[in-house]
């Protein structure tokens, strides 16, 4: 079902109240470029809203292995990332940075 439909002369905008998957955004697409008033080159790909947000882990490890002085890495973030189902839909904007929380501290911010 369609709440609301805005048209000017720039876009269109289409807000519902069932979530939006990429086979809807197909068929608009299609639906779109075969309109006989409208030129294909200037349309652009339909997508759904994002959003970017800032994330700071603390209270991780600087040294996670005690046995080791081998530190926290970005690829060991990364890693955690991927394999935990809460960021299954998550695109990182940047690499992550590890920093110890301070000189004398085995603490770290991600």
């Amino acid at each position: 079902m369609v709440d609301f439909i805005r048209l000017d002369p720039i876009r269109l905008v289409i807000a519902t109240n069932k979530l939006a998957v990429q086979y809807d955004l197909q068929i608009i697409d299609q639906y779109v470029k075969k309109s006989d008033d409208i030129n294909e080159l200037q349309v652009e790909e339909p997508h759904l809203l994002q959003s970017k947000s800032y994330l700071k882990i603390t209270g991780i490890l600087y040294f996670p292995n005690r046995k080791s002085q081998e530190r926290l890495n970005v690829s060991d973030v990364e890693s955690a990332l991927k394999h935990n189902h809460i960021f299954n839909d998550i695109k990182l904007a940047s690499k992550p940075r590890v920093i110890k929380v301070s000189p004398k501290s085995d603490m770290s911010i991600v």
